[in-house]
């Protein structure tokens, strides 16, 4: 079962999405400048992430089902997604663990994101990222126009909780 857990200032929220976003699949993917320096992306992190308009979390899964306990036996980090006001939308950017890409998280990220959003989301990505087009065209977004691959989804109760 995934779920957001909202992301806050520590080093260790931080240096998590610095290790995933130093994947070079990753950093090949994103429109975002690429930080060497953990120091300098702790920064930009509490920049970036913790200003007014943008709400930030991790996407957390829990572990296998422990019957004896009655409770799952650990909760995995295994995305970062974000919500970002910018003029008449939200934009959102998701970020998957690198051993975790390949079976839906991207996609149930996007899902949890989106029911959380406080109106029309778009998402830019670049041209060529196929793996992301397809995890946002599977949760309701469509192509209004191309330009920077903008993606803005329906906004329907389908896509904002199902």
């Amino acid at each position: 079962m995934s779920y957001l857990v909202p992301a806050n200032k520590s080093h260790g929220h931080a240096g998590t999405l610095y290790d995933w976003r130093m994947d070079p699949e990753c950093q090949m993917q994103s429109f975002t400048e690429v930080i060497d320096d953990p120091l300098d992306f702790y920064e930009f992190y509490k920049q970036r992430y913790f200003k007014d308009g943008c709400r930030a979390w991790f996407v957390g899964d829990d572990g296998p089902f422990d019957s004896f306990l009655d409770t799952y036996r650990s909760t995995t980090l295994v995305a970062f997604v974000c919500l970002d006001t910018l003029e008449d939308a939200e934009v959102i950017s998701v970020v998957v663990d690198p051993i975790n890409r390949g079976i839906g998280i991207g996609k149930e990220s996007i899902r949890l994101a989106t029911a959380n959003a406080r109106g029309r989301v778009v998402a830019k990505i670049k041209p060529g990222n196929t793996a992301s087009i397809k995890a946002f065209e599977r949760t309701g977004f469509k192509v209004q126009e191309f330009v920077m691959a903008e993606w803005t989804p329906e906004m329907t109760d389908d896509n904002k909780g199902s």
